[in-house]
């Protein structure tokens, strides 16, 4: 059964999805890397021709990726805006990665991001309620990511194993 990771920018789906990977001796793949190779486009090239676009990129390549087999994926922050690719990973077992907001303003405030380049604050507040309900369906598992990311992994795979998708 393939992990999948969803959550808001910034939280750290990537980071803890290839070290869970690792530790369980699985291939990991990135969602946005993924675009990045087969459309021979990045993120930002995508959103400046249009956030459609990138969607349209964003929901191939994660019906590409999600036909292999017990591997982990990290998806992109926004996969959850379009119900389409619910149906495309309903296999899977979803963990939605969470941070309060105020850590994830913290943390993004820094960062490059698409959705986020005028008045960071104000649209991740925004993102955040359009998009918090819909990881919370989703999701198979809610962890909040704890100031460690290694321990949030750990406890993930704890979780994976009482539930026994791993071993």
């Amino acid at each position: 059964m393939n992990i999948i990771f969803i959550g808001m920018p910034g939280v750290g789906k990537s980071t803890i999805a290839r070290g869970l990977a690792k530790s369980l001796g699985r291939k990991f793949i990135d969602c946005d890397r993924f675009i990045k190779k087969f459309s021979g486009r990045s993120i930002d090239q995508l959103f400046k021709i249009g956030e459609d676009v990138f969607r349209d990129n964003e929901t191939l390549a994660l019906r590409e990726v999600a036909c292999n087999k017990d591997i982990v994926i990290a998806t992109g922050g926004g996969v959850v805006e379009r119900n389409e690719n619910r149906d495309i990973i309903k296999d899977a077992f979803i963990i939605y990665l969470y941070r309060p907001i105020e850590e994830l303003n913290e943390i993004v405030i820094g960062q490059s991001r698409p959705l986020l380049r005028d008045n960071k604050e104000s649209a991740l507040v925004a993102l955040y309620e359009r998009r918090h309900k819909k990881y919370l369906d989703w999701a198979d598992y809610v962890i909040e990511v704890e100031d460690s990311l290694f321990i949030t992994q750990m406890k993930i795979k704890e979780e994976l194993k009482r539930r026994r998708i791993v071993k």
